[in-house]
């Protein structure tokens, strides 16, 4: 099943702003958590199984939704996790989606994703609200 992203809103079923309660709705109850660094004041909730890591604000709603291949992920049609990066750019650039090169891949500014890539691969897509 595809998942599709709503620009700085959602992919899939889950949407930034969700509290803790609400995603375990959704996703279930099994999964790890951690902090990217130690002393954050936000927490990652990772659900391996789904392929997918949350992270959570000192609010306690979702601020990041980061989603890994093999899960199936499309933007405006074009379908983006596991896929070769220059094909996945070449089909954003004619649908007028513009990318910017980043440190960690490629930032779609108006719809608040990046795009990870990894030996030519996206191989994970993170969407952010701002």
């Amino acid at each position: 099943m595809t998942w599709d992203i709503k620009k700085r809103k959602s992919i899939g079923p889950l949407e930034l702003g969700m509290n803790r309660r609400q995603v375990v709705d959704v996703l279930g109850g099994k999964f790890d958590t951690f902090k990217r660094v130690p002393g954050s004041t936000e927490t990652i909730y990772a659900y391996d199984d789904e392929f997918v890591h949350l992270t959570f604000g000192e609010d306690g709603l979702l601020k990041i939704i980061s989603i890994f291949r093999p899960r199936c992920v499309s933007y405006c049609g074009t379908q983006l996790l596991g896929r070769a990066i220059l094909d996945v750019l070449s089909d954003l650039t004619e649908n007028a989606i513009e990318t910017q090169k980043e440190d960690g891949g490629y930032w779609i500014e108006q719809a608040g994703i990046l795009l990870v890539e990894i030996k030519g691969l996206v191989d994970g897509i993170e969407l952010y609200a701002e």
